[in-house]
């Protein structure tokens, strides 16, 4: 079934014919995380641990949460506990919009202890992301995005939160005088941060 996966893992809401295939492999795995040197063809596990990078949400796990099954919400938080927490968990936990809003306590928390003075560390960033994906529901996580490194997943955060991120208007301000286009243009044009963007 692994190499069915990696078709499915960008299909989105077109692979949900195989949602409950998904959703029972990954309940019966026995390694939740695989080493990628070591992933045998017939593992399906939640998170890969790379040698020299930080682990990332695995294919099948990405398939299922792109379903909009929830099923895979417990699993994503499950991944976001991880002390190695996935680089790239933004993208499934954003596909579920809204209804990741439970979510919000762990990714509050998250903020607080992943390392913040590593600049190859774009955690942060991600959670940033999986934010904006949550959009308005994410408002209470207004008072821990404030004083964080201002990045494109910030400002996309702040923008889809809306009318209650405007004390982040001076914020805004600043961040349209960057000599880094992409944040300038994306500060200056708040509606383009929609959540979507791939991290990791």
């Amino acid at each position: 079934m692994s190499g069915a996966v990696g078709v499915l893992e960008d299909l989105g809401e077109l692979a949900a014919p195989a949602a409950d295939a998904l959703a029972e492999a990954l309940a019966a795995t026995d390694r939740r995380v695989a080493d990628q040197k070591r992933l045998e063809d017939a593992e399906l596990p939640w998170v890969i641990e790379w040698p020299g990078d930080q682990p990332t949400v695995s294919p099948a796990l990405q398939a299922l949460s792109g379903t909009g099954d929830d099923r895979a919400l417990p699993m994503l938080a499950w991944a976001l506990e991880r002390e190695r927490m996935p680089r790239n968990v933004a993208q499934p936990v954003a596909s579920f919009g809204p209804r990741a809003a439970p979510l919000l306590p762990l990714l509050r928390r998250r903020l607080h202890d992943l390392p913040a003075d590593e600049p190859h560390d774009h955690r942060h960033e991600s959670i940033s992301w999986a934010l904006s994906g949550i959009g308005p529901a994410a408002a209470e996580a207004l008072p821990d995005l404030l004083g964080q490194p201002v990045t494109e997943g910030l400002l996309a955060a702040f923008a889809a939160i809306g009318p209650e991120a405007a004390a982040c208007a001076p914020i805004l301000r600043e961040a349209t005088a960057s000599p880094q286009r992409s944040l300038a243009i994306r500060a200056a044009s708040p509606s383009r941060s929609s959540g979507r963007r791939r991290t990791g």
